[in-house]
């Protein structure tokens, strides 16, 4: 089969790509907003780019209406995220954290899964461990 990806819609691609490599671990990303505020997103695109120095990468795709989701205004913010693997112990959690809420709504939730890391301003997912 030979699909043109660029023939088709933007989501349509992305739908088409992620269900086509599997498995495909999903990267849990927390970031602080400039007020302080913890957000914990879930991207399915994820890879690690090269071991030394570490670098990983991730795609944060645009809301339907455009706009930029509350991660990557938060890293163009406070330049600073924490990448967790979500594991199957943490499904639920993660699929809560995939819900589209207002900036700051859910953030008292949210910090309640944020433990303290060290010298990145982002918190981490305390049950993560990865």
């Amino acid at each position: 089969m030979k699909i043109d990806l660029t023939a088709l819609e933007p989501r349509r691609a992305h739908d088409l790509i992620a269900s086509a490599i599997i498995p495909w671990p999903i990267a849990w990303v927390s970031t602080l907003s400039s007020a302080g505020e913890v957000n914990l997103a879930p991207f399915s695109f994820f890879t690690g780019v090269q071991w030394y120095p570490p670098i990983i990468a991730f795609s944060v795709v645009n809301r339907a209406d455009g706009s930029k989701k509350d991660t990557i205004c938060n890293i163009e913010r406070v330049p600073e995220f924490v990448v967790h693997i979500v594991s199957t112990d943490l499904l639920a959690p993660m699929e809560q954290s995939a819900r589209a809420i207002p900036p700051g709504e859910d953030a008292a939730r949210i910090a309640a899964r944020a433990v303290g890391y060290g010298k990145a301003a982002a918190n981490r997912a305390g049950e993560s461990g990865v």
